[in-house]
């Protein structure tokens, strides 16, 4: 039986990974507070040393130097493979495992690995649709793109993009978008013919910085244009750019004859009714190019692009596939320095972090019931770890009493 330690900043975890078997859950207790203030400077916060890690916390939220338990059950599902994304169809989740060349479909419901599918190339990131699963691969470079079919791993299409590299990919009613070399450009599929009808966006073949990010919303595709740190939305039905929203972290200043990047803007994006919230890096309080610390949610109008919210974070985001899930009143993310997952309460602002001492979270998401974490870890087997809503709500609760 492995045995995997998760200490959260906000709540300390041990428990025993469940196999395939019947699942096995233990408790976990608080014992910090990440304070809810968007100023990591600001007066009241001191340093406090618990065990290996430095967190801070508040006056008045939890007593300074002291340990606040709160108990917090957690489930774990061990893998056969190292994840390096996740999506969430229904009760299944679906992982892409690129070292181990395959795809792993997990029951979220019964707690197991349902199969693991053997795929001949590098899958990097999955998702379902039309009832095929679609894959970008990586071996050299991204692509290309396969059509995959979820039952026995049978690949049904090769997408060959030619000299577009897709590095993420969305699926919409009857056809798949994937975003391609991290400059918001974006090529669409049709689902019948699995052929490549439209490019749409930039044409700058440079390549990016790898942090690339894609949602599907109705009929529209929401995309990353790293290249200007702004968003924008395609719509599916006239193939072009129907909406450009910038202003949202992204800065940089000329350095020479070169360009500094002192915030990288939009990180990871998710769309729910109230709209859609695109979590950024944003230029730290005190000017620090890309200083450690900072960023910032915010909720897009899905019509106008209007900024309806912003809230400010204390851990600066790191990129995952996907890196931002939102539900229920809740938003969760991936922690930059760490890759712990942080879950942020988008009515109190109240800011945890759960960390794992021996393993880091790849992607993130949530049916607002449960949320799920792809964990690589560095010594055991890797997981999917799933903690209930309710649970997360009522620790976070609690600190307050």
């Amino acid at each position: 039986m492995k045995r995997l330690l998760l200490i959260a900043l906000l709540a300390a975890v041990v428990f025993d990974g469940c196999g395939n078997a019947e699942p096995e859950t233990d408790l976990g207790r608080v014992v910090a507070v990440v304070p809810g203030e968007s100023d990591p400077g600001a007066a009241g916060q001191t340093e406090t040393t618990i065990g290996v890690s430095t967190t801070k916390s508040v006056a008045g939220r939890c007593p300074i130097d002291e340990v606040c338990e709160i108990e917090v059950p957690l489930e774990a599902i061990e893998l056969e493979a190292t994840p390096s994304s996740i999506f969430l169809d229904g009760d299944r989740a679906w992982l892409a495992a690129p070292d181990a060349q395959a795809l792993i479909e997990v029951d979220t419901v019964a707690a197991a690995v349902v199969q693991t599918l053997a795929i001949e190339a590098p899958t990097v990131d999955v998702v379902s649709g039309m009832g095929s699963l679609w894959a970008v691969t990586y071996d050299i470079s991204f692509g290309p793109l396969l059509r995959i079919d979820p039952t026995d791993g049978t690949v049904t299409a090769t997408i060959d993009t030619f000299a577009d590299q897709p590095q993420a990919v969305a699926a919409l009613d009857n056809s798949l978008w994937a975003v391609v070399d991290g400059y918001g450009r974006a090529i669409r599929i049709d689902a019948g013919s699995n052929a490549i009808t439209d490019t749409v966006g930039g044409t700058d073949y440079g390549g990016g910085r790898g942090e690339v990010a894609v949602v599907a919303d109705g009929a529209a595709l929401w995309v990353l244009d790293e290249s200007t740190g702004s968003v924008e939305r395609i719509d599916d039905a006239t193939r072009t750019i129907a909406l450009t929203v910038g202003d949202l972290g992204y800065l940089e200043e000329p350095d020479g004859e070169f360009v500094s990047i002192l915030a990288d803007g939009p990180k990871a994006l998710a769309a729910t009714g109230e709209g859609i919230w695109v979590l950024s890096d944003v230029p730290y309080p005190d000017g620090l190019a890309n200083a450690v610390g900072g960023g910032a949610l915010f909720l897009l109008d899905a019509e106008t692009g209007t900024v309806l919210n912003r809230i400010d974070l204390i851990l600066e985001p790191a990129f995952g596939r996907p890196g931002l899930a939102v539900s229920n009143g809740a938003a969760w993310y991936i922690d930059s320095a760490t890759g712990y997952p942080v879950r942020v309460d988008l009515d109190t602002e109240r800011q945890v972090i759960l960390r794992l001492d021996n393993g880091g979270v790849s992607g993130v998401v949530t049916d607002g019931t449960m949320t799920w974490f792809a964990v690589e870890s560095l010594f055991d087997s890797d997981l999917l770890v799933g903690v209930a809503e309710s649970a997360a709500v009522a620790a976070s609760s609690a600190l307050d009493e």
